[in-house]
């Protein structure tokens, strides 16, 4: 990307200074590409490094005043304040009124606030880490091809049974992030010009491996954001798109998923068991199923939900489903492990269970603002712009598929991962006016 003053004048958007970067610069660049680089293979590592990327980003802000408040003076930098805030807002707002301000609900939410300090400390600096996570990004999903293909130890997080994951990484959280990094991978390809063939090779390979592990995990959690990314990427990253573009990349995304189907048979079982999950719960015969049970979960945080709409349940108590009337035509003790031990399934609905319409409209903001921002950047003429809003949407639109049948942000890894693309994208994609 250039790097000429007047490159971009006409974009409002800052161009990258006329200099290179300073070495603290680059060792802050280096801070979520070495985060993102090691974290499908290294517990906590991300969550650490997002914490440490923070705490200078903050002090940058504190020594630099002047730049963040012309910063927050731009209606997205406040817009995604706001996004990322929500969380912890929502927490201390439910944590407060159930009594109930415990250290450890606090954690992820907090580092949402440190990614934000990530987003001031990159934009205010005009530096653009999207073509570093470029080569990270690969690198972890290789990384963790390695772990999973090589060490078949490293992959009994669900004991004995035969799903891809990780020590500390379950099939479906792998699912969902591995998908998402290799999406980035599929992005990034040509994003800056023709790649040298090597990197051409390698961000290729991550994408294969990605798509492999992902299906070895037998998650269709994961598998539900490909159809709808593959769209976005033949329309928007390779024709830029027309009605008569978008109806050929439905086609041949519809074509390449019957294949996908046709060709593999743990994705045609797994398709297949849909269908028979809905029917046998509809009849009755089994609400037990892998669909049923998110059905039922699904109805049960929805009736406790019209309960306690405010502030839900709170954290420290749960109801017993047993004696919840709304709750009892569909009540099975599976049920009631699946609801105390794993949650309820889908991210909007578990919030509303839990923290009612507080939850409900922090969810919407963390996910729908950087959703809109993304996707604006991404009809920007500017090129830097453009494909951090693409890289965004990967994230976003990653999250809020994977949302419908999983709460995706629950676990602390899942957050800081979030947070930590959202945040280095939204630096790259935000237009601002220059001083």
């Amino acid at each position: 990307m250039s790097s000429s003053p007047h490159a971009r004048a006409d974009s409002g958007f800052p161009p990258f200074a006329a200099d290179p970067p300073s070495l603290p610069d680059r060792l802050f660049l280096a801070l979520p590409a070495l985060a993102v680089g090691g974290y499908f293979v290294l517990r906590g590592w991300l969550n650490a490094l997002l914490v440490v990327a923070g705490i200078v980003a903050l002090v940058h802000c504190v020594r630099h005043p002047q730049a963040v408040r012309s910063l927050l003076r731009q209606a997205d930098v406040r817009w995604m304040l706001l996004a990322l805030a929500s969380p912890l807002v929502a927490v201390l707002i439910v944590a407060a009124s159930h009594q109930e301000l415990v250290p450890r609900y606090f954690d992820g939410p907090v580092r949402m606030l440190l990614a934000f300090a990530v987003l001031l400390y990159l934009a205010s600096r005009r530096l653009d880490a999207a073509p570093v996570l470029a080569l990270a990004v690969p690198v972890a999903v290789l990384s963790c091809a390695a772990m999973i293909f090589l060490v078949p130890a490293s992959r009994q997080y669900f004991w004995d049974v035969d799903r891809f994951a990780t020590y500390f990484i379950d099939p479906l959280f792998l699912s969902q992030h591995i998908m998402i990094a290799g999406f980035l991978c599929l992005y990034s390809l040509h994003a800056w010009g023709r790649d040298p063939l090597a990197l051409q090779w390698l961000k290729l390979v991550a994408l294969g491996a990605a798509l492999a592990i992902s299906v070895g995990t037998e998650s269709r959690t994961g598998w539900v954001m490909a159809p709808v990314l593959l769209v976005l990427w033949l329309v928007g990253m390779r024709h830029r798109g027309s009605a008569r573009s978008m109806a050929g990349a439905i086609a041949v995304v519809a074509l390449a998923c019957l294949a996908v189907y046709l060709a593999s048979d743990t994705v045609r079982i797994r398709i297949d068991e849909i269908g028979r999950d809905i029917r046998s719960y509809l009849d009755g015969s089994s609400r037990d199923s892998s669909v049923g049970l998110r059905i039922s979960l699904f109805r049960a945080n929805w009736a406790l939900f019209l309960q306690h709409p405010w502030t839900g349940w709170g954290y420290e108590s749960l109801p017993d489903l047993k004696t919840v009337a709304a709750v009892a035509p569909f009540y099975t003790p599976l049920l009631d492990h699946y609801f105390v031990q794993s949650g309820g399934h889908n991210e909007f609905l578990q919030a509303m269970m839990r923290m009612g319409v507080v939850g409900l409209a922090s969810r919407l903001l963390l996910f729908l603002v950087p959703l809109w921002i993304f996707a604006r950047a991404a009809h920007s003429a500017d090129r830097g712009r453009r494909i951090n809003g693409y890289f965004g949407l990967v994230v976003v639109i990653g999250y809020l598929t994977a949302s419908a049948s999983t709460e995706v942000i629950n676990l602390i890894h899942a957050a800081s991962f979030y947070a930590l693309l959202v945040a280095v994208f939204a630096a790259g994609a935000i237009r601002r006016d220059d001083p």
